[in-house]
């Protein structure tokens, strides 16, 4: 399988504004609607017209992407002040994740060049990504190892074939599922264990990697799967299709547990943090998506005010979630939920 896109701008584009195991137990639930208060912070960098949240850490602090004077810039946000992430030579930065070190992961264009790079920010300083013989490096999580996952691009003769990726050590290993094509890599945990998803057959199917060896994720009866997230329990989450209904999964000790808000749609999970609480979205009859953090069978909606969509893309272990929203006049701000205590699960 090939992609066509190439480019900081298509990508943002794509990952921002779309976002073999066998005998395994599928667990349904509908769970109970909270009606907690959420406290919501809304981050919009001095400037900005155009505002993404990607991940947030264990302190709270978050990364990010905004637009300024038509230039897209990475950020971290941290007790109220914004930094901006431009490595040099960069006419467009993306920042992707954040670990509990406060090293940044992200990928950039520079302002000569079509190419896309990786780069890793630790303690004032860039480190510049690049897959050997890749014109596109897209790294898109951190661990608290310094190890980066993510997808990268070569050129074909139908376009630009697409893999995943591990950066470990210094050195770059390409991670391909037995049977797949196109491999994209959308999380890392502290053991280095990577998930994703790949093409076959016509479908996506969900995987992780870990120590070497691929399991893939497919719940019963599900036509897609997409695994988005997992953490450093080996627990992961995701959106899968079955019946033409997107439904989220949180997958763990080899049982699949459905995400389905009650009254939505369609629900999709997003992360999912040390706690096995999750955040997603889902779609209500009215035609609205809002968000939603899950932990012990209560979903809390998240909704910002003014908002006309939400949604949320990391959460830690506080309960603290990340994201972005749009308002009635279609301008994009990140966002910070501080949802109140819930038990783990």
């Amino acid at each position: 399988m090939t992609s066509n896109v190439r480019g900081l701008s298509g990508r943002v584009n794509r990952c921002i504004w779309g976002c073999s195991t066998s005998a395994l137990l599928l667990l349904a639930t509908s769970g109970a609607a909270s009606a907690a208060t959420v406290t919501y912070t809304t981050l919009d960098p001095p400037g900005s017209t155009r505002t993404i949240a990607a991940s947030i850490n264990g302190h709270g602090k978050v990364a990010g992407n905004y637009v300024a004077g038509g230039v897209v810039h990475g950020f971290v946000y941290s007790n109220g002040t914004y930094a901006t992430l431009d490595p040099p030579g960069s006419g467009a930065t993306v920042a992707t994740g954040i670990n509990d070190n406060g090293q940044v992961t992200g990928y950039y264009e520079t302002s000569t060049s079509i190419d896309v790079f990786g780069f890793v920010y630790s303690h004032g300083a860039y480190v510049t990504l690049q897959v050997p013989g890749a014109v596109a490096t897209y790294p898109t999580g951190i661990n608290d190892r310094g190890q980066v996952t993510g997808t990268y691009q070569i050129s074909s003769a139908s376009g630009y074939a697409e893999y995943a990726f591990l950066y470990t050590g210094g050195a770059y290993i390409t991670l391909s599922p037995p049977g797949s094509s196109a491999p994209v890599a959308t999380g890392i945990n502290a053991h280095g264990d990577v998930a994703g998803y790949y093409g076959a057959g016509g479908t996506l199917l969900g995987f992780v990697y870990h120590a070497g060896v691929y399991t893939t994720l497919s719940p019963p009866a599900s036509i897609e799967t997409l695994a988005n997230g997992l953490n450093d329990l080996g627990e992961l989450c995701g959106t899968y299709s079955a019946g033409g209904v997107a439904y989220g999964f949180v997958y763990r000790n080899g049982a699949y547990t459905t995400l389905a808000v009650p009254g939505a749609i369609e629900t999709g999970a997003t992360a999912l943090n040390d706690r096995g609480q999750a955040t997603g979205t889902y779609t209500a009859a009215t035609g609205n998506t809002y968000g939603f953090f899950y932990g012990s069978g209560t979903y809390t909606t998240l909704n910002l005010p003014g908002s006309t969509y939400n949604n949320p893309t990391a959460t830690n272990w506080n309960g603290q979630v990340a994201g972005w929203y749009q308002d009635a006049a279609g301008t994009v701000h990140g966002f910070v939920a501080a949802v109140p205590e819930a038990p783990d699960e």
